[in-house]
């Protein structure tokens, strides 16, 4: 029999943190399944899912038959112009997780990635000083 240590188990679902609409999020660079585990965080904790933009159509519709709220961004440029969206939750491919991290934060929003969040060791220096130099999070699943 298999059993799963309780330590490993995950807690009680929480309650809301915000309201809908308070908190506006986007969803972008789908390669990795875990965007789905880190969007669907994002809207238990009461976040409002409001784009979602890869370059692959594809994956696009698979996600908005999950995620339908999400309006389809034509590129991350028009998600970047939204100064509704407060974070951009991503999983990039890992070699392109810090640039486009520290893209985001220049742009203004939080971004959310999934480890491995960088790949070149000469990103580990540049995602926290771009965070402190934008007072942006980036924060990893």
């Amino acid at each position: 029999m298999n059993t799963v240590p309780p330590e490993y188990l995950p807690g009680p679902k929480p309650a809301p943190v915000v309201v809908p609409g308070e908190f506006l999020f986007a969803a972008a660079h789908l390669d990795h399944g875990h965007i789905y585990n880190q969007t669907q965080g994002l809207l238990e904790a009461g976040a409002t899912l409001a784009w979602v933009y890869d370059p692959d159509p594809i994956k696009v519709a698979k996600f908005t038959a999950r995620f339908p709220p999400a309006r389809v961004a034509r590129s991350l440029d028009e998600i970047l112009a939204d100064p509704a969206v407060q974070l951009v939750a991503a999983a990039a491919i890992p070699c392109d997780r810090g640039p486009l991290g520290c893209r985001l934060l220049r742009a203004g929003k939080h971004y959310f990635t999934h480890k491995a969040p960088l790949t070149p060791l000469h990103q580990l220096a540049q995602a926290p000083a771009t965070g402190a130099a934008t007072r942006k999070k980036y924060a990893v699943y």
